[in-house]
């Protein structure tokens, strides 16, 4: 997916996000006094503001646009779809007719656990999913690494730095870059890079305590490493991609692992890596 694509996919779904919060914020304001309702609406705000937040950092991050975080932007769209269909729905119904016994009902109904609530929520939760799955890859992205001189891998601190802060900003203070944790008591170089391994990046795996890797590890200080693709499971019509995808493709494997993944439903599951064309086109021939 190129970096274009990319930005039209968080275009897209911040513009669903933000028609979800002006959809939410018109039915607040339909009954303020309804305190329970309000309190209901002012949580989804929430939640919507958060995501919106989120994507908006992306499309702003050229370093957050990985391949990993594309697909999971193209997840969130057709939940965002879900969510403003279902609050186009609830407001069509209730907000523009002028019937006011309707209008009460409906607020009654929904405040104490009427089926528009309960669609409502479900989105919601749907839409909270999506997030923090959108939320971990930001966090595992590999941002600032690079292959240096003589196929070392090197870190940008500096690079580093500025999205961290920025992520940490956006998604809270507990949630920063994961790389972040190999600038930490290292020297840095007069280029404000700093110089790092394969065994580096492999114990950040280990610190995830993970036993799956969806990335390539390298194999001490060179570019050849295994990789591993162990117990993932898929489902409905999800898509996961358990190899390096485009601008990561210079790590190289020697060793494959592929054991214990299941993909059920129209879920689509791949365990190797892709050119950055071979995912945009099955990226188009899901939305077909």
């Amino acid at each position: 997916m190129s970096g274009l694509e990319i930005l039209g996919a968080a275009s897209t779904v911040l513009g669903l996000v933000e028609s979800a919060i002006n959809l939410a914020a018109r039915l607040r304001e339909a009954r303020q006094r309804q305190k329970d309702l309000a309190g209901v609406l002012d949580r989804h705000a929430q939640e919507l503001a958060e995501t919106h937040r989120m994507v908006a950092l992306i499309r702003n991050e050229e370093a957050l646009q990985t391949a990993a975080v594309a697909t999971k932007l193209i997840a969130m769209e057709t939940v965002a779809q879900g969510l403003v269909a279902t609050l186009t729905r609830i407001h069509t119904s209730v907000g523009d007719n002028g019937k006011q016994r309707r209008l009460t009902q409906f607020f009654y109904q929904l405040a104490h656990g009427s089926r528009d609530e309960a669609d409502l929520q479900t989105a919601m939760e749907d839409l909270g999913r999506a997030k923090a799955d959108l939320g971990l890859c930001i966090s595992v992205a590999h941002v600032g690494l690079s292959r240096g001189l003589q196929d070392t891998l090197v870190l940008n601190t500096h690079l580093l730095e500025r999205v961290d802060s920025a992520v940490r900003t956006v998604v809270g203070n507990d949630h920063g870059l994961l790389i972040g944790k190999l600038a930490r008591g290292r020297p840095i170089r007069e280029d404000g890079t700093i110089a790092v391994t394969g065994d580096d990046l492999a114990s950040l795996h280990r610190d995830r305590g993970g036993r799956s890797s969806s990335q390539t590890v390298p194999d001490g200080n060179s570019t050849v490493g295994r990789h591993i693709v162990a117990d993932n499971m898929t489902a409905g019509q999800a898509l996961q991609i358990n190899g390096p995808v485009g601008a990561q493709e210079w790590y190289k494997t020697s060793h494959l692992l592929v054991q214990d993944n299941e993909a059920t439903g129209e879920s689509t599951q791949i365990n190797a890596g892709m050119s950055m064309e071979a995912f945009s086109a099955l990226l188009r021939a899901r939305k077909i």
